[in-house]
């Protein structure tokens, strides 16, 4: 509910390609009554859905897993209004949560 409240309403478009494998993550989506497909790239042959996001998902989580780039083909399946917040806006409401916020790496080599 905190994240819906920095969120601002979109109309989803059957067919919308949301987000393209490889490109960065500047948002997360949660689907009002409408829904969506993830679908994996398989090089040379159609995609593969390997999952789908409605009413009770949230389009780009792997942003909390400290992933910033696009992992998936997201496609509007079921066109309906949804919901977005940008990640400069997560960031700056206080949901300073891994990959939510740019924030130094740490990693060890």
């Amino acid at each position: 509910m905190r994240l819906l409240v920095i969120s601002e309403p979109f109309d989803l478009v059957l067919c919308e390609v949301l987000c393209a494998p490889g490109t960065p993550t500047r948002c997360v989506s949660f689907p009002g009554e409408g829904f969506i497909s993830l679908v994996t790239v398989v090089p040379g042959h159609p995609g593969v859905e390997v999952g789908m996001v409605g009413s009770e998902g949230l389009v780009g989580a792997h942003l909390a897993l400290d992933v910033t780039i696009e992992p998936l083909h997201t496609v509007v399946q079921g066109a309906d209004r949804h919901y977005v917040s940008r990640r400069s806006r997560l960031c700056s409401h206080g949901q300073r949560h891994a990959g939510w916020c740019d924030r130094p790496r740490t990693r060890q080599p």
